[in-house]
Order: structure tokens, then C-alpha cells, then sequence
């Protein structure tokens, strides 16, 4: 017997009781399916085991051998600290599966893939077992797990070590991925990069992790480089305050320094990310890009670039090695509830700005302070929030700014500090250091008050040949200005510290507007079969031609509860039948199709108004078939709309939109009875609509894009039809009543963002309807017919329609 099957029969024999058998694969390929014995499965020399809606216990795979998981469940075995174990290359791709009691580990270079699974290890699991979600051991630089749309969760352990409890991802060499609105959801950390072999990647988009305990990424004695992405809305939580942390657990320098990338992209994060003293040497290099947001401090971190459109909010004291500020960059050093120092090696200024509270008051004044030991260079904006200071005259001014090395930046101040009856101006001081002065004028020029400081030219000495100057006290008289007493007539100025404050925050109904629109757009195309064939077939050989008419007014449920929203929506719609199959019970035609949109939008706030308005067309086929019992309709349509929007006293704003809308419907006929001459059918429909909307991006006048959030979605109508069937004797008319009662499930979605804000209307995802009405026909050629309809939905939306259509052969 094989070494390695005797070490499996070993491991069976110390099952306990209770648990399953175990399979051996090598280099075999098996599909364990729904209702197969649940077994614990090891897999050799690139064995390939396919779990199709199956469960397992756990699965080891060595030798380049591939699990692959689909709508299955693998729970750890009772003899296992894993549920799944990969080594020597192999692979895990799981998909729609859950792994449960026990987490995965992957060696060297073997790789993991998840998408929509779940991973979970908690409290059931034996204190034998890491709480570790995915452990990477030995890994390799080609090892990769990826999390797509997948989630962890794993329970803390505080008595355990910090390494092997409660953490999401154990990273190693190689790329870790989170994407697609994954999440981790530790106990401890989220993904934790501890003993590797080799450089590591993470990336995390849209995606979330969640710490309860300790930073939502760490650095534990590390000593590779490591480059980190956070980009598109992802977002980290960490359990101390930190989104990252690196630090040796032996509390003092001289272990891992690693040098640790982070790349902000497009993502707004709440948190601290520290380089520990006992990681000194080591390196934290940090970017904010395309709009990023950090609101944190930032503790020894080696150097920060804030890019342009991103942002740096401290919560407190910060210290950055190398500090670089974009244009359209921000660093605003606090919020005004604490005074904040920003202690920075080196500056570089692009054109971007510096946000300071200060108590503008004196001297001594309370300020944020940004400290420079280094150099300082390029050019920067500062803007002063004044924190209920109540003014008072300066002497060197409030220190804002300090350089020790060489002060060769520009700072300007933008927008007016003031705080009382006294203006403040940011004047560059003979120290090359910047202050808040309440007195303006230049800055005098340092030489001339102290000529010994080494950048004065011992040229201007000469100037003593002036001494003829002394001539000149007659200026005494110039003390006849004192007359410039009367600047007390400022006092008039204290009307500057009446700043309005921030009005109260309220939607402006031109947004109603738009999401009136939207909704129109997604509606206005919409149709039943009946809508267009009202009859049940047309005299053999000839052709229909119909149309229909209607008319729609709908109300809204309330925006945030303050936009009430009204629409009136009408359309006619035009066909012909082209062609005939199937001994004529089936045919196929083209439609053309005339609509248009009027919308309110009023504010119970404000009382101002919006009103919304789309015209447009479109074009389209449908087919059917139908028997006495049996119906099938399909048709698709293209439309292209003009949209409008006009707010009080604002410009009027204009935009496109295109659409395609595609439906499938399916009914069933049912006699059920007569009532004297009425014959009585029920008829059940089913019907299945696709939208997909395209607005065109606009840019309204007074800057805010506006864009579309939900453009495309599969909708539902559920209906039954309960219709009466009578005739003359003559049979040159006929007459049938009917009653309507329908089900519609929308799955189109709605929504515009405003600029980076996005709003959704109040359109319920469920509606009920009912209906009425009646068809008439004309001897064999001609039927007219009409309707009413009321619908009802969550929110208290509203909706009432009526229609009128003509059909005639020839």
C-alpha cells in the first residue's frame, strides 16, 4: 500500500464517530451531485472534483488538482482544522456555495476563487481550529484569491494569538482581490499580511471590510513591499480606529520594515493609518486620487500625496514625512472641535489649499498649525474658518505656518478672515514663517530689520553717504497724523460678522422633475397584446390594421417627503398586420408609436415648482400566435425621446434619451360558464417586459451633472381577465365585457445623481390594478373598444388610465 494511502486509512481510523468516510482522488476526475453520501475527499496528482449541488466534508488537494463548487456546501470535518486545503498549485473555484465551520488554506502557489459564496468559521468551531477565514501559507508570488461578490465571516478568539484568530485573510505573497461588493466580516482583522515569503498585492473594490477588533488591514512582522488599492466606493472599518497599521508583534524596532503602497481611488474612508514605532525603518507611501477621501490622522506615515479633487480631513495630530498638495487638492487640518498640528518633514505646494480653524483673536490665539522641520516649496491656498473668535490686534500675528529649513513656498489666503471689527491678512513673516496679522500693509523686508541675515547683500552699507538726509526731520510734522483716528468709523464694519448661516437642506424641485421624466421614459412604451389585437383573430386572408389610444395620470409618492410628484403620460400607437403563418393563426406586423410626457414636480417646502416634459417616437414588430384556448405575443420597440425640464425662474435645461423595450407575453383561455347569452371565459396572462433606457449625461447651467442610475430592468405583469362574449342573432355585432385585475412587478430601476448625491423617487416596486371596459364589433371587419383602469402601490402612489382603439380588416 501507498504511503500516502496509508496516512489517509490512519486518518480514518481517528475519525470520530459520526463523521464520514473518506474518498481518495488520483488524478481522477468525479462530480459528486444532490443526495450523494457526504464524505471527506482527498484529491492527488491533478485529480478534478466537481461538487454540483452536492455537500461535502472537508477537501484536500495536492499535486496541481482542481475543486470546483457549484451550489454546493462543504462543511469542515471533525478531524480537520480546515474545510478546504490547497497545496502544490491546485485550485479552488467555488461558485453559489457555502463553506462552512472552518476556513481554507492555500499554499505556495495555489489559488482560490470565490464568487457569490460564503465562507463562515464561528463559535461552533473547536478551540483546535485558527479562526481564519482564508489562511495563504508559504505562498508564492503566482498565488492569488479572489473574492467576487463573496463574503467571510469569522469569529475572535482574544485568548488565541493575534495572528490566528478572527482574521478574514491571512495575506501572503502573491495578489489578494476583493471586488464587486465582497466583504469580510472579522472578528479581529480583516486581512492581515503576516510572515510572507515574497511581495504581496491587495485590491479592494466596492467592496467592504469590517474589523470588530483590530485595524481593518495590518502589517505584522512583514519585511517585503506591499501595494494596497482601495478604489471604487470601497469601504474599511476597523475595530481600533485604524484602516491601516503596521507594527511588529515583538512591541520594539528592529523587525519587519516593510514598505507598504496605498492607493486611495475614488473611495471615501474614515480611519487612522499608523506606522508603529516598532516597525521604524520601515515605509507607509500614501496617494489620494480621482476624488478620494481620507478623514483620519495619519501617524508617521512616510509620505502623502494629495491629488487632485481628493481630500485629507485630520481628527487629530498627524505627522507625514513628505507632504505634496495638489491643485484642487484639500488638506483640511480639523473640523473646529479640536485644534489640530500637522508635523510635516517637507512641502510641496501645486496649487492646492490648507483648511485652518482659528480663534481669531490675538497673538495668542488657539489655531491648527501646520509644522514644517524641513524645506517647503511650490505654492498653496489657505483658507481661515474663524472659530468664535471676537478679534483683537496682533503683534507678530498667530502663527499658522512654521518652516525650520528653507521657506520657499507661497501661501495665499482665499476668501476673508475676519473675526470681530479687525480684518486678518497672511503675511510671510522675517523668519520665513506665515501668520495671521489684523494689520495690513506690506510685509517689511527683512534686511531692512535685521541687514546681518545672510541673504542681505552688504552692498546697501553705501547708504550711509545719505546721511545729508537728517534734513529731513522736518517730516516731524507728520504727526499731524493722528488725524487717523477717525478709522473708528469702522465700527460700522461689524455688519461683516453677520454671515448668514447654512440654510436648512432642501431638495430643489427641479429633481422631482428629472425622476418624473425617468419614470415616463421607462413607461411611456408599455403595452399589452390586447392593446393592439382586441380581437381574437381577424377573417382568414385579410389584414389588420388597428390603433389605440390612451391617456395616463399618475401620482407619485413623495420625495424625502417633500417633492410631490405628478405625471401625465399619452400615446397613440399605430400598426398593421404585414403577414399571416400558421393556417392564419399566427401573424406578424410593424407599429409606430407617437408619445409624450407632462410632469409637476412642486416642493412642500419651498413652494416652487419644476415641470418635466418628454416627447418622442418610436418603432417596432410584433408577432403572434393564438387558438381557441392558447395565446403568444412578442414584440420589441425602439424610441428616442426628448427630455425637458424647467425649474422657476431657471433656465430651461434639455436632454436625450434612447430605448429599448422588448416583451413576451403568454395567455390561456377558459370557458367557464353563460349567463343567459353571454358566454363567460377566464383568462390568465402572464407578461414579461425588458427595458433599456440610455440618458444622455447633462450638464445643467449652473454646473451639476446630472446622470441616470437605473437604466435598464425586467418587469412583470401577472393579470386575469374575466370577459363576456354576446351576439346578436343577426351576428352582424357583437359585444364583450370585461373586468381586469393585474399584478406588476417592476424591476427597472430609477434613480439620478446629482453631481456625486443620488435620489430615487418614491416608485413602489409592487402595483395592483383593475380594470374594466368593453369591445364592440362591427360585423366581421370593424371592432372598437375602450377601458378604464385605477392602480395602487406603497407610498401613496396613484395612478388612473383610460384607452380607446379601432381594428379593421380589409
Amino acid at each position: 500500500m501507498r504511503p500516502l494511502a496509508s496516512s489517509l486509512m490512519l486518518a480514518l481510523l481517528m475519525l470520530p464517530p459520526g463523521d464520514a468516510s473518506a474518498r481518495e482522488l488520483d488524478g481522477e476526475a468525479h462530480e459528486v451531485t444532490q443526495g450523494d453520501p457526504q464524505e471527506w475527499w482527498l484529491l492527488t496528482n491533478g485529480a478534478d472534483l466537481l461538487v454540483n449541488g452536492g455537500r461535502t466534508y472537508s477537501i484536500s488537494a495536492r499535486d496541481g488538482s482542481l475543486v470546483t463548487l457549484m451550489n454546493a456546501q462543504v462543511e469542515r470535518g471533525h478531524s480537520n482544522p480546515e474545510a478546504i486545503e490547497l497545496r502544490g498549485g491546485s485550485a479552488l473555484l467555488s461558485s453559489y456555495s457555502r463553506i462552512e465551520h472552518g476556513g481554507i488554506r492555500s499554499w505556495d502557489s495555489s489559488s482560490v476563487y470565490l464568487h457569490y459564496s460564503r465562507v463562515t468559521v464561528g463559535e461552533d468551531a473547536p478551540e483546535s481550529v485558527p479562526t481564519v477565514g482564508i489562511m495563504m501559507i508559504d505562498s508564492t508570488a503566482d498565488a492569488r484569491v479572489t473574492l467576487d461578490a463573496s463574503t467571510l465571516r469569522v469569529v475572535d478568539r482574544p485568548d488565541h494569538p493575534n495572528y490566528a484568530t478572527g482574521i478574514g485573510i491571512r495575506h501572503g505573497a502573491g495578489v489578494v482581490e476583493l471586488l464587486n461588493g465582497s466583504h469580510i466580516d472579522a472578528g479581529n482583522v480583516g486581512v492581515m499580511l503576516h510572515d510572507t515569503r515574497g511581495d504581496g498585492r491587495l485590491i479592494v473594490e466596492d467592496s467592504t471590510i469590517l474589523s470588530r477588533r483590530g485595524a481593518a488591514i495590518e502589517v505584522l512582522d512583514a519585511n517585503h513591499t506591499y501595494d494596497v488599492r482601495i478604489a471604487n466606493d470601497a469601504r474599511l472599518t476597523g475595530g481600533d480606529g485604524h484602516l491601516l497599521r503596521v507594527r511588529n508583534s515583538t512591541g520594539a524596532a528592529g523587525g519587519g520594515q516593510p514598505h507598504v503602497n496605498v492607493v486611495v481611488d475614488n473611495a471615501r474612508l474614515q480611519g487612522d493609518i499608523t506606522l508603529d514605532d516598532s516597525a521604524a525603518g520601515g515605509r507607509i507611501d500614501l496617494l489620494l486620487e480621482n476624488n478620494a477621501r481620507i478623514e483620519g490622522r495619519l501617524s508617521n506615515v512616510t509620505s502623502a500625496g494629495i491629488g487632485s479633487g481628493s481630500s485629507w480631513l485630520l481628527t487629530g495630530d498627524s505627522s507625514v514625512g513628505h507632504l505634496q498638495l495638489d491643485v484642487a487638492g484639500t488638506v483640511a487640518l480639523g473640523s473646529g472641535a479640536a485644534f489640530n498640528t500637522l508635523s510635516v518633514d517637507n512641502f510641496v505646494g501645486n496649487g492646492g489649499t490648507l483648511a485652518f480653524n482659528t480663534v481669531l483673536g490675538d497673538d495668542a490665539s488657539s489655531t491648527d498649525r501646520l509644522v514644517i522641520s524641513g524645506n517647503a516649496n511650490g505654492q498653496a491656498n489657505v483658507r481661515v474658518l474663524n472659530v468664535g473668535g471676537a478679534g483683537a490686534k496682533t503683534d507678530r500675528g498667530i502663527a499658522l505656518i512654521s518652516i525650520v529649513g528653507e521657506s520657499n513656498a507661497q501661501f495665499d489666503l482665499v476668501g476673508r478672515a475676519v473675526g470681530g471689527q479687525y480684518e486678518y491678512f497672511l503675511v510671510k513673516g522675517i523668519d520665513g514663517n506665515w501668520y495671521l496679522r489684523s494689520e495690513g500693509g506690506p510685509t517689511p523686508d527683512p534686511c531692512d530689520v535685521d541687514p546681518s541675515l545672510p541673504q542681505c547683500e552688504p552692498i546697501d552699507p553705501i547708504d550711509p553717504v545719505d546721511p545729508v538726509d537728517p534734513v529731513d526731520p522736518v517730516d516731524p510734522i507728520d504727526p499731524v497724523d493722528p488725524v487717523d483716528p477717525v478709522d473708528p468709523v469702522d465700527p460700522d464694519e461689524p455688519a461683516d460678522p453677520v454671515d448668514p448661516g447654512q440654510p436648512a437642506p432642501v431638495l430643489r424641485p427641479e429633481t422631482g422633475a428629472y425622476l418624473a421624466n425617468q419614470f415616463a421614459l421607462h413607461h411611456l412604451l408599455r403595452h399589452s397584446a390586447r392593446e393592439r389585437t382586441a380581437q381574437h383573430a381577424s377573417t382568414r386572408g385579410n389584414v389588420r390594421a388597428w390603433a389605440t389610444l390612451d391617456g395616463t395620470h399618475t401620482r407619485l409618492g413623495a420625495v424625502k417627503d417633500q417633492l410631490a410628484l405628478d405625471v401625465d403620460r399619452s400615446r397613440l400607437l399605430v400598426g398593421t398586420d404585414i403577414g399571416a403563418f400558421a393556417a392564419d393563426r399566427g401573424r406578424v406586423g410593424v407599429m409606430l408609436a407617437a408619445a409624450r410626457s407632462q410632469a409637476t414636480s412642486r416642493s412642500s417646502l419651498t413652494g416652487y415648482r419644476a415641470r418635466g416634459k418628454v416627447e418622442g417616437g418610436a418603432a417596432g414588430v410584433y408577432g403572434n400566435w393564438r387558438n381557441d384556448a392558447v395565446s403568444v405575443d412578442a414584440s420589441v420597440q425602439r424610441g428616442r425621446f426628448r427630455n425637458r425640464v424647467e425649474g422657476d425662474g431657471l433656465q430651461t435645461e434639455r436632454y436625450d434619451a434612447d430605448l429599448w423595450q422588448s416583451s413576451l407575453e403568454v395567455g390561456y383561455r377558459l370557458d367557464v360558464g353563460r349567463i343567459g347569452a353571454t358566454a363567460l371565459s377566464l383568462q390568465p396572462e402572464l407578461q414579461l417586459l425588458h427595458t433599456d433606457a440610455a440618458m444622455d449625461v447633462h450638464r445643467e447651467g449652473n454646473g451639476t451633472t446630472v446622470r441616470s442610475l437605473g437604466d435598464h430592468g425586467l418587469s412583470g405583469r401577472l393579470g386575469m381577465r374575466l370577459e363576456g362574449a354576446t351576439e346578436r342573432s343577426s351576428g352582424t355585432m357583437s359585444l364583450q365585457p370585461y373586468a381586469t385585475a393585474n399584478w406588476y412587478r417592476d424591476g427597472a430601476g430609477n434613480g439620478i445623481a446629482f453631481d456625486d448625491e443620488a435620489l430615487r423617487a418614491s416608485t413602489p416596486r409592487n402595483r395592483y390594478a383593475l380594470g374594466a371596459g368593453a369591445r364592440v364589433g362591427v360585423g366581421r371587419g370593424v371592432s372598437a373598444w375602450g377601458g378604464l383602469a385605477l392602480t395602487r402601490g406603497d407610498g401613496g402612489y396613484r395612478e388612473s388610465a383610460a384607452q380607446l382603439g379601432l381594428s379593421c380588416d380589409w
